[in-house]
Parts: structure tokens; sequence; C-alpha cells
């Protein structure tokens, strides 16, 4: 999706909930030597979404010898301004939700991650810009890679799924904090202009490797750089990481095994089944074999969700708050 060019108030009533276990995406970059992944994205991007398999899979076969983070686009200033493009001749914000949610629909039948239109409210005339998206990210980001990786996935399964209103401040500070943020800095960060000062360098950033398009990817390494621009392959990301570190990185293959699998649904708390197929290749009928079994053994559940499904280990079963996503 083509990049575009908001400021954070503090409103509403904020909720805090028992934190969820997190994906380890944190790497000590100081004591390792490894390979820095980072995707120029944005929340709001349905195609930045369906990058998640492909992060999955990323994770899953170079483990540590590589660290994600990311990097904000800042795709949508005021979705007004978009409404041409989503057939919306009257700029109203409503209909141009609408329209918005339909363009996920669309891209989810392409990349396969689920999305639940009719629950879906990303805009509204109140917050009509994804800058508080990337403004929150960044003040998640100074506490730690981890803790801001892990907000990005939950502000994207909670925008595509759930039908929150992930521009809301309100919102995104509960996500925060499920997602492990402290929220004494997080807030401290937002009052300061810290944060947005931070999303501005993103940003600047966006400039600085002509990114054009959202998801683009910038690989770095011992001073090294390489930039791929636009959706790309898991094999093209794999031959510029091994390229770049000269092959002092290696692609660690997983077993397809049913213990491989579990641990990988059990890591990632939550997963989507193109998550699961794309992380181990599996083919439809492999996939289906494996689920059956985690199933019939009462290890795994699924949860049907707009127009597809996620998987959850079962032992969370009962764990989860309302204002989970397993809600």
């Amino acid at each position: 999706m083509s990049v575009q060019r908001a400021s954070f108030t503090l409103s509403g009533n904020i909720h805090f909930i028992m934190e969820p276990p997190k994906r380890n995406f944190g790497i000590n970059m100081e004591k390792t030597k490894i390979v820095e992944v980072i995707e120029f994205t944005d929340p709001s991007c349905p195609w930045c979404y369906g990058t998640e398999p492909l992060l999955r899979k990323l994770e899953t076969r170079f483990r540590d010898q590589i660290a994600l983070s990311f990097i904000m686009g800042g795709l949508v200033e005021d979705v007004r301004n978009l409404s041409e493009a989503f057939d919306d001749p009257t700029k109203d914000v409503v209909e141009s939700n609408r329209a918005v949610a339909r363009h996920w629909l669309h891209t989810s039948k392409e990349h396969g991650m689920p999305v639940n239109t009719a629950a879906f409210s990303l805009f509204s005339y109140e917050y009509p810009s994804s800058y508080t998206q990337g403004i929150a990210f960044k003040a998640v980001q100074f506490q730690s890679d981890s803790f801001a990786n892990e907000f990005l996935r939950r502000v994207r399964v909670a925008t595509a799924l759930e039908g929150l209103q992930t521009t809301r401040e309100d919102v995104l500070a509960e996500l925060a904090s499920e997602s492990g943020a402290n929220m004494v800095e997080f807030f401290d960060r937002i009052i300061s202009g810290d944060a947005k000062k931070a999303f501005e360098s993103d940003l600047t950033l966006i400039d600085k490797y002509h990114i054009e398009t959202l998801p683009s990817w910038l690989i770095r390494y011992d001073g090294k750089e390489v930039v791929l621009h636009g959706i790309t392959t898991f094999d093209a990301l794999k031959e510029a990481i091994i390229g770049i570190s000269d092959g002092s990185v290696k692609d660690l293959l997983v077993p397809k095994t049913k213990d491989a699998i579990l641990d990988f649904i059990f890591t990632n708390i939550h997963v989507a089944p193109i998550e699961v197929k794309t992380a181990f290749e599996l083919t439809d009928e492999e996939y289906n074999k494996m689920i059956k079994i985690l199933k019939n053994d009462d290890m795994i559940e699924e949860i049907k969700m707009g127009n597809g499904s996620l998987l959850r280990f079962s032992q969370l079963i009962g764990t989860c708050t309302d204002e989970c996503c397993c809600s």
C-alpha cells in the first residue's frame, strides 16, 4: 500500500488487564552480532498485517540469529484524504471506514490472515488518522523492541478481528498494557512529546530510504544495508539475510512434528492457520492432519473469527479476560 503522510492526546478510561506471555523478539545487540530485519510498516495497513506469517517464519527459521524491528510509515494522516481512492466522493469518514474494511477483506483473500469486517471499526470523525497508532508504538518501543513488537501484533489483531478502534488513544493504552509496557513510562513518553518526535524520525527514515510502498524491508549487518521495496517473499529475505552476513547466518530448518507445531502455537499465543502452514511449509493435507491430532488430544483449540480462525494452546482456556482477543 502506498505511503501517505497527528497529535496524540489523552482521554477516556484506561483498563489494565493481566498480560499474556510474550513472544521472544528481544535480542541483546551488544553481546551478539546478528542481522537486523526491519519492516517499514503501519498498523493500519492490511498488506502489512499480511506479513505476520512471514514474520513467524523468519522467527522460526532464523531464531536468535536475527532481530526483528519496525519503522512506522505514517500511512493515513487523515482517512478523508483517501476518500476518492475508496470511491467515497463525499469524504465521509464512516463511508470511508466501510471502504477500508472492504479493502482489508480483499487483501485477506490474498495473504490468508483472517479479517472480521462485521466488527471492523478503525477510523471515526474524532480519530481519522493512523498516526496515533504509530506514536503509541514509539512510546512502547522506548522500553524495548520486544514489547513494541508484541504491541504491534496486538494492534493488528485487535483491528482486523476484534472490532476495536485502534486509532483511539485509550484503546492503544490498553493494548500497550497487555503487551507488557510500563504504563507510567508509556504516558510519560506521550506527554513529553518524546514518542511523537520518535514517530516523526521514522517518517524521516521513510523518506531517506525512498520507501513508497508498505510493507518494505531493511536488512542490516555489520555496517551494511540492503533495502527490499514492497511485498516480498521469504526466499528473497532469506537470500538477503544470508548474503549480507556472508553466510554466517544459517537457515535452521524445523521438523514438521506435532511437538514443534504445538510449541509454535504456545509461544505465539494465538496464530492463524496460514501462520502455521507458512512457518513449517505445510501442505493443506499435512496441516489438517497435524491440527486434527492436536485437537483430538485436547492440546489446542480453534476459534472462528471473521472469515477465518485463530489457534490457541488449550491450557490458555479460562485465563483470558473479557478484553483479551480470546473473547
